[in-house]
């Protein structure tokens, strides 16, 4: 699973309070962005794991626990397979 229950939950009230479903999540975003939703919320999840790695001095575990992910080398290989870098490495880049 790419993503802790806090995203999925956060995902399902935004759609209640928007009043779409899914399926209609699904058409638009395939249709205006020609990515599934699942790609556009891995792509927000990156861009935030990189902001906090560049902005901030948190370590890696305080990263994975301010964005709910359950397991810090999950949050690595996740990382990693977006990017191509860990996020040490990502960091170092900047520094």
């Amino acid at each position: 699973m790419a993503f802790p229950y806090v995203f999925r939950s956060y995902h399902v009230r935004v759609l209640d309070q928007l009043s779409i479903t899914t399926t209609y999540l699904y058409k638009l975003c395939r249709k205006h962005l020609q990515l599934f939703p699942k790609e556009v919320l891995d792509r927000q999840t990156v861009t935030e794991i990189k902001t906090y790695l560049v902005n901030t001095d948190a370590t890696i575990k305080g990263i994975a626990d301010e964005l709910h992910f359950n397991d810090v080398s999950y949050m690595c290989r996740f990382f990693r397979r977006m990017t191509g870098m860990s996020p040490i490495d990502y960091r170092r880049s900047f520094k």
